[in-house]
């Protein structure tokens, strides 16, 4: 497979001594790409190669992280 990079943009923020925000963006320039191991299934001897499943494009998460 070809090499690729992706960039991600996080950040996080510690409300109280119990309670941590964080929120991020991946693959912030929504660049189309496969791992190398991502395949739909099993190639067998005999039958056309199976295509590879992207990684997801742009992606927006948040997180709340509560320890108690």
């Amino acid at each position: 497979s070809t090499g690729f990079g992706t960039l991600a943009l996080n950040a996080s923020y510690s409300q109280t001594e119990s309670l941590d925000w964080s929120v991020g963006i991946d693959n912030l320039l929504d660049k189309t790409y496969s791992e190398h191991l991502s395949k739909s299934g099993s190639a067998v001897s005999g039958y056309p190669q199976i295509g590879k499943i992207n990684e997801a494009g742009l992606t927006f998460w948040l997180n709340a992280n509560w320890r108690f």
